[in-house]
């Protein structure tokens, strides 16, 4: 696999294929175009990769925000904007554990028999 023009070249047998390069700006412009600004608890499930039951158990839990507006029991709604910032404020907080490579060398120089 190779670059070529702003695209990945892979082969696949004996043939080459070529897939467009998508820049992050780009990808993420595509994101938030594809979400609505406010979503119902299947599209915010849908939009971090659960299912709708995990969903409703991780507000419920509160590991997700509650709604922004809920007019009724069944109408309730969740702002994007609001569950990208607690989701980027989550990984901050969980991320701050050590690094894979400080987990890695641990493991590395005990198994070589290093202490």
């Amino acid at each position: 696999m190779y670059t070529l023009h702003n695209k990945t070249v892979f082969e696949k047998g004996d043939q080459l294929h070529t897939k467009p390069i998508t820049h992050p700006a780009q990808k993420a412009a595509q994101k938030s175009s594809r979400w609505p600004g406010m979503m119902s608890i299947a599209t915010l499930a849908e939009y971090i990769d659960v299912s709708v039951s995990t969903a409703s158990n991780l507000v419920r839990t509160g590991q997700l925000p509650p709604p922004t507006i809920a007019p009724t029991p069944r109408l309730k709604r969740w702002s994007r904007e609001d569950i990208d910032q607690y989701l980027h404020r989550s990984s901050d907080h969980i991320a701050s554990g050590p690094s894979i490579d400080e987990l890695l060398g641990v493991a590395s120089t005990k198994s070589r028999g290093g202490y």
